[in-house]
């Protein structure tokens, strides 16, 4: 078999050259296949990682509006020194409205909708006194 140091006298060494080249190309191909290959897993892991991390966020988002959202609830009933909602209607008719259509305990106040010279109009009432607050047209 011929050797990689024999010249044949034309600038090249023959066919053992040729194959150990052929093979430093396979492992060179290998090699920058192997670096691709943990590239790859390693953009995969992230990418799970990731996926993994907004799944548990969501989770957390979840639940914290839950919480929230019975907070809220609770949030909207008439306190234990509120007016009561009967009491604030003839309040809210006594201040110039022909009819209330709408009641309700929200953010710290009574909130509601009426008639009021013919023109239906949001109100906020004092929780306590009945007394309107705040009032606009409906839109």
């Amino acid at each position: 078999m011929p050797t990689i140091t024999k010249n044949r006298g034309d600038g090249t060494f023959g066919p053992a050259l040729s194959l150990i080249s052929l093979l430093f190309i396979i492992v060179v191909i290998s090699e920058d296949d192997a670096n691709r290959f943990r590239k790859q897993a390693k953009e995969a892991r992230q990418h799970v990682r990731r996926l993994a991390m907004n799944k548990l966020a969501s989770v957390v988002f979840a639940v914290v509006l839950s919480v929230g959202s019975l907070s809220l609830a609770r949030a909207d009933q008439p306190g234990p020194d509120w007016m009561p909602a009967q009491q604030v209607i003839e309040q809210v008719l006594k201040s110039g409205y022909t009819q209330v259509t709408q009641l309700e305990a929200d953010d710290g106040r009574w909130e509601g909708e009426g008639i009021k010279n013919g023109q239906k109009m949001d109100f906020h009432a004092d929780p306590k006194t009945g007394v309107i607050t705040f009032e606009k047209l409906d839109d």
